[in-house]
This record gives C-alpha cells, sequence and structure tokens, in this order.
C-alpha cells in the first residue's frame, strides 16, 4: 500500500493543541493512500471539524455594511458546503439569492418521470409500463455496468401541472439509458416547492458493534474523544440514531448470546436465569453509547437488533448455520426481549426501536457462516401476533418501543409485507420496517415506494449499510477480494447515491454499519471484514475520516430528525447528477448535490419566497446548500 505520512505530527501542533471546542472550526489534515482521493487524519491534539451557524437577517446586513461600508440589501444568504475528490472536506462559502434573476420556474421532473412526447413514442414501441414496472433488461444492465440510472424514482404528483404529464408509478423511458453526452456549460434549473412535502426524517446514524467499541477503546481518551464528537457532536457529522446489537454479531471476537450458559441449568433455561449482559455490554457498547448522548445533550433513538437466539433455542442447536426458533420458544424468546430492554435501561439506555431480528433468510440457508437465526415470513407473522407485539403492548408506557420487522434486503419486501402486514393480528403491532441495501444491484429503491404507497403509515429504516467491494453495493461477502480501500472516493459516491435514491422512495433514516474498524476492516471473528466511514490505525493512536465520512455527512450533519422532504424539480439534468430537498424544523430548507460526473455543472436554484441562486457544482463533488 502506497502510504504518505504527511503532514508530521509538527504540523498538527501548530494547528492546535487540545481538543477543539463544539464550535471551532478546523480544516482536514490530508493523508494521501494513493487511492482515489484523500483521508483526514485526527488523533489526540487535532481533528477537523465544521459548524453549521445559519446566518441572520442582521449577520446578512452586517456583512453587507462590511463589504460595501454601507447596509445594502444583498439578499438572503445560502451557505454551500463542498466535498471534492480533489481534496475539499467540507468547505464552506456564502452566496445570496437574487431577485432580479429571472430563471423560469421548472414545472416537472424529467428525472422522475416522462414528458409527453418521449411517452408517446414509448407507447408506440409497444413497450407497456406495466409489463416493465421497473425491473427492465436495459435498467439491470445500466444498473450492473456501472451506468446507475437514476430514473428509477417514484413520485406522488399534487398538482394538476405535474399529474398532466405524470405516467404510471415506474414508468421507465428506456430510451434515456445512453450516456450522458457532457455538456459542461449548459446550465440546469432546480425549483424548489417547500409546500409539496414527504415523509419526516428519522434520524442517521451507525452501529454500536463490539468491533467498533475494541476500536475505539484501543486508542488514547483524547483521540476517543476526537473520534466520538466527530460522529455525534454538531461539528461533526451530527449523528442522532444508533443500532445495538443484542448479543454478539459477526463483529465481534467469538459468537454469543445474552444466555448461553445453561450446562448447570440441564441445557435449558426456561426462566431466563441465566440471561445477563455480557462483558462486551459493559465495555464495548454501553460506555460509548453513554458518551454519545452525552456529547448530544439527549438521548439516541437507539434499535436494538438480535443476530441469534442462544443455541439450545434452535432447531439447529447453533448460533450459526440453518436454523430457526424453536416453537415452545416463541414466548420465551420475547421475554428474551424484555429482558435485554429492562437491563439497558437500568444502565441508563432507553431503546427506541427493536427489529425482529437480523437478516431473517440468512438462518435459511446451509452453511451460513456467522450468526443467524432463519423466519420464514408465516412463522414471523405468528410471533409477532401471538408472542412479541402483546408482550411489549402491556408494557407501554415502560417500554415504549417501536416494533420493525424485515431488516434484511429490499427483494424480501413484497412477500414479507403482504404476509405480516395484510393480516391485522400482526399488523397492528408493527411500526415500520427495516431494509438492508446488499443486493440493491438486483432490486433497486423503487421497491420501498411500491411499499409506502400500499402502506403508508409504516415508516421505512435503512438499518444496515456496508461495502467491501469499489464496484458494487454487494456488502461484505466472500468473494470480494478487496475489503477496506482507505480513502476510495467511488465508495463514498455510493454511500450518498444510495442515501438519495432511498430517501427519494420514502425511507426516513439511514444506519450505516460499524463506527469503526481497524485498518484490515475487523475484528470478526468470521474473518469477514468490511470497510468503514472511519478507520482506526492504533499503532500510531490515530484515525482516518474516509471519505464515506463526508458523504454521509453531507446529509446528516445538515438534516436533524423531523426534518422532511420537499419537493426539488429539475428539467433535464445531467443523470449523474443526483439531488435532493429537505424542510428542517426551524425552517431553513436543505438541499444535496452528488455530481458524479468528471465536469463541473453549473446549476440555478429557483426559490419563490426567495429568488435565484446560480451555484457551481465541482466534478466528482458532494455539495450541500443550507438557507432560510
Amino acid at each position: 500500500m502506497k502510504k504518505h505520512w504527511f503532514p508530521p505530527l509538527l504540523f498538527f501542533a501548530v494547528m492546535g493543541l487540545g481538543n477543539p471546542q463544539e464550535d471551532q472550526d478546523r480544516p482536514c489534515i490530508p493523508r494521501d493512500f494513493g487511492r482515489g482521493s484523500i483521508v483526514c487524519v485526527c488523533n489526540s491534539t487535532y481533528c477537523d471539524f465544521a459548524s453549521v451557524k445559519l446566518l441572520s437577517p442582521h449577520d446578512n446586513a452586517t456583512a453587507a455594511t462590511e463589504i460595501y461600508g454601507q447596509s445594502q440589501f444583498m439578499g438572503l444568504p445560502v451557505q454551500v458546503w463542498t466535498s471534492s475528490k480533489t481534496g475539499s472536506r467540507f468547505h464552506k462559502s456564502i452566496i445570496y439569492f437574487n431577485q432580479e434573476l429571472a430563471d423560469e420556474p421548472v414545472v416537472y421532473d424529467s428525472q422522475h418521470f416522462l414528458s409527453p412526447t418521449d411517452s408517446k413514442s414509448l407507447h408506440n414501441r409497444g413497450k407497456s409500463p406495466a409489463r416493465n414496472n421497473g425491473f427492465s433488461f436495459f435498467q439491470r444492465f445500466a444498473e450492473i455496468s456501472g451506468l446507475q440510472p437514476y430514473l428509477n424514482e417514484a413520485h406522488e404528483f399534487t398538482d394538476a401541472v405535474t399529474a398532466k404529464y405524470a405516467p404510471p408509478l415506474n414508468e421507465i423511458n428506456l430510451f434515456r439509458y445512453v450516456a450522458d453526452f457532457p455538456r459542461p456549460n449548459r446550465l440546469t434549473k432546480f425549483t424548489i416547492r417547500q409546500d409539496v412535502q414527504y415523509q419526516k426524517v428519522l434520524g442517521i446514524g451507525a452501529a454500536f458493534t463490539d468491533a467498533a467499541g475494541i476500536n475505539i477503546a484501543s486508542l488514547s481518551r483524547d483521540t476517543q474523544e476526537n473520534l466520538m464528537k466527530s460522529y455525534f457532536g454538531r461539528s461533526g457529522n451530527n449523528y442522532s440514531m444508533g443500532r445495538v446489537p443484542m448479543g454478539g454479531t459477526d463483529f465481534s471476537t467469538r459468537p454469543y448470546t445474552l444466555d448461553d450458559m445453561v450446562d448447570h441449568l440441564g441445557g435449558t433455561d426456561l426462566n431466563l436465569t441465566a440471561f445477563a449482559l455480557q462483558p462486551e455490554d459493559f465495555k464495548l457498547k454501553i460506555p460509548y453509547i453513554r458518551w454519545a448522548e452525552s456529547i448530544r445533550n439527549e438521548s439516541l433513538k437507539l434499535v436494538a437488533s438480535p443476530w441469534s437466539a442462544p443455541a439450545w433455542m434452535k432447531t439447529n442447536n447453533d448460533i450459526k448455520g440453518r436454523g430457526v426458533l424453536k416453537t415452545e420458544y416463541y414466548q420465551l424468546w420475547a421475554d428474551y426481549f424484555v429482558r435485554f430492554l429492562r437491563d439497558y435501561q437500568k444502565e441508563g439506555i432507553n431503546i427506541w426501536g427493536v427489529t425482529t431480528g437480523n437478516e431473517p433468510l440468512n438462518g435459511l440457508i446451509p452453511g451460513w457462516p456467522f450468526n443467524c437465526m432463519g423466519w420464514k415470513s408465516s412463522d414471523m407473522k405468528k410471533w409477532i401476533a401471538t408472542n412479541l407485539g402483546p408482550t411489549l403492548a402491556l408494557l407501554k408506557p415502560e417500554l415504549d418501543v417501536k416494533i420493525i420487522t424485515l431488516d434484511d434486503n429490499k427483494g424480501t419486501i413484497p412477500t414479507w409485507s403482504k404476509e405480516i402486514l395484510d393480516d391485522d393480528s400482526s399488523a397492528r403491532y408493527v411500526d415500520g420496517i427495516g431494509t438492508h441495501w446488499y443486493f440493491d444491484f438486483l432490486v433497486g429503491s423503487d421497491v420501498v415506494s411500491r411499499f409506502h404507497k400500499k402502506y403508508p403509515d409504516y415508516f421505512i429504516l435503512q438499518t444496515e449499510s456496508c461495502l467491501g467491494e469499489s464496484s458494487s453495493r454487494l456488502g461484505f461477502t466472500p468473494w470480494e477480494v478487496e475489503k477496506v480501500i482507505v480513502g476510495s472516493w467511488s465508495r463514498a459516491e455510493q454511500y450518498l447515491e444510495a442515501i438519495i435514491r432511498d430517501m427519494r422512495n420514502w425511507v426516513g433514516g439511514f444506519l450505516d454499519w460499524n463506527l469503526a474498524l481497524d485498518l484490515d476492516g475487523g475484528p470478526n471473528w468470521a474473518k469477514l471484514t468490511a470497510d468503514a466511514a472511519i478507520l482506526v490505525n492504533h499503532s500510531r493512536d490515530e484515525f482516518f475520516k474516509q471519505p464515506i465520512f463526508y458523504a454521509i455527512g453531507h446529509i446528516s450533519k445538515f438534516v436533524p430528525p423531523d426534518s422532511v422532504r420537499i419537493d426539488l424539480l429539475v428539467k433535464d439534468a445531467p443523470r449523474n447528477l443526483l439531488h435532493i430537498a429537505f424542510l428542517r424544523p426551524d425552517k431553513a430548507v436543505v438541499v444535496i448535490f452528488l455530481n458524479r460526473l468528471n465536469y463541473d455543472v453549473k446549476i440555478s436554484l429557483y426559490d419563490k419566497d426567495r429568488g435565484t441562486i446560480r451555484v457551481n457544482i465541482p466534478a466528482l463533488s458532494f455539495q450541500t446548500l443550507v438557507y432560510q
């Protein structure tokens, strides 16, 4: 691996000693490993931070006075935050709305649906949208070959203008898969519509795995503080959610659950007498959850997920491999959930939601190599309706916990939701579904829009996301040769693209996988290592913020929980310029762009209440605009 150990430690001392305050901005200290882009290096005395402070009208007048020597109207200010492959990381600039720019508002979004002419030509060629259903050969070819079409986004149309030209849900214009011709001098026009609103944001975060705790604990206290503030601080990525494994995962140093020591009880534990939180909970999970909540000065939305029941509860008597929960232990397994929730509550940690089990299809596959437990959707329906649902319902308000079903890849959504949510006996207890992205190249984000259309009362949460190969979103799978790529820009693009696609299709929140891993992508007892947003180099008491970290941060830093997605219309935009917009609780507007093109894109953004701004989005960059 090519390494450039620049800058020297002296540079950290020159830039400033000690840990930064929450409102102190500090630039990235880059290190280039020759893998596509730079990482930002943090240690005990230095870390990059960027605070988000919106300019008030008074601040705007003051800025005008400083520039012109008198109070002069400049238009409302817009903060522009940019990260790029060339090395920018949360670089901030200020531009101003101009009421006099005469850009014509966009009235329909060609990235959502066809124009009337295109729609006619498609039907005249005998291509039926119903038969296509968003899963054409052309779409799949484009996805797998890396063209990444941005045309399978579902959309609700709320006014007569857009509805007039809107085709049926998921209609695809096959002829637009021709690659974009470069057009760097063309102005792409966007229009914000704050009054057209979609789903609320649940939050963004990552998982407090044992591996994450091990890596964070390997650093000095001051370096740990910089890492935790980088994720949960207001000047960091402002994470508001977290995932908590109920027991071990493959990203542990051993396979375990919370009730394994039953030999002295005859091999079973019908009263959960031996149930106990493990050393990993007290050393590797709970301390860092408390720390994160103290940084935020508020509770995180924590989602707890079991990977497997104790082996003695399962048909295969093993924590891994093909095996399901024995029916005689259905109620005991629900009681296991309650014990976990109460024991964490005793430690001062309230769990916001539980998933019904991580990736239930894994446990139906012979030889599955790490912690799992299989569920058929029909059995899961019975367990929720008869055991988990009623058990948790009786404990409210002591334990006010949301039930999230599925917690698996998106391809399972149609059959799983039909089984569980079409039956009121189970549906009444479910609050939302959890999704993973590992086979999105086969399914795509539009499946969650179809779910939302059929089941609008249930939230959608991406409960796990992780990469292990630069060319796909398959995750950490055995056939992936290179698990960790230090400084990969393409992986960061894949993250932000996936978040934008999912949120444009009604997904309300996003959970990354491990908060931190080592330079080999571990530890992992099953030897299935992976990449992460932060990599720990414990031998030098430092950590690397990967481009992935900034990709997630371009949304999480600026879009707090209870923000709402709003309309962002564009006519004939470059296909690899992805975009999304939100309205925050403080009424600030946030617009995020991902430019996957190798040339700059010039855009205008029109807001009927503010005017128009014109912005240059650099090649291969992430850009977030924020204004009130």
